[in-house]
């Protein structure tokens, strides 16, 4: 068929084409994924403290599979924590930062009591941000942290639980002192003596 000769190399160059758009994509992605599984992941979050009740922690991981260097972080505001704990606070990793972090290795900042944070921050949350470095490649990450997830939790709780203890510790107190006050023998009570 006269005219139709072009066809053939025209459907060679396509296929050709759609061969190396398909190899290039597939190239980026197991490019991305090898990259993913080898370089460090840094993350920042509020923690509960198993050991301490009503206790939260700033916790920053190396969650990745890599050495994060130089690891320095940026807040929005000055992390707000209780007026007696601000020196420490003022002297935390989050401030001076992090030289590096083995994958798995991490740092926890004590950032204090859910009850007292609640009157330091007034349930405002924190962004944060970080950037470190992994070889020559500077890398970033966000977060926040917040306390008002923690409210119904065993952490939120704990403060209040525990405010009831001690009012019920100083009734039981109160009662204590007004009975060793009110013995029988000062309320004209003395005991029956038993009779043979």
């Amino acid at each position: 068929m006269p005219g139709l000769e072009w066809i053939l190399p025209f459907t060679t160059v396509l296929v050709a084409t759609v061969s190396c758009l398909i190899t290039y994509r597939t190239a980026r992605i197991s490019s991305k994924t090898y990259k993913s599984q080898t370089q460090p992941k840094i993350i920042v979050y509020v923690h509960a403290d198993e050991e301490r009740e009503g206790m939260l922690l700033i916790r920053i991981r190396n969650i990745g599979h890599d050495i994060a260097e130089d690891i320095t972080f940026t807040t929005d505001r000055p992390i707000p924590c209780p007026e007696e704990d601000r020196a420490d606070m003022d002297n935390t990793p989050l401030l001076n930062g992090i030289k590096a972090l083995a994958p798995g290795e991490g740092r926890d900042v004590i950032w204090g009591y859910f009850d007292e944070l609640i009157k330091a921050t007034n349930y405002v949350p924190t962004d944060i941000s970080y950037q470190y470095r992994h070889e020559d490649e500077f890398m970033v990450g966000e977060s926040c942290l917040e306390i008002k997830s923690f409210i119904g939790s065993p952490v939120g709780l704990k403060p209040f639980e525990k405010n009831v203890v001690k009012h019920l510790r100083g009734i039981e107190m109160t009662l204590k002192q007004t009975s060793t006050r009110l013995a029988p023998e000062k309320l004209g009570n003395t005991p029956r003596k038993e009779q043979p």
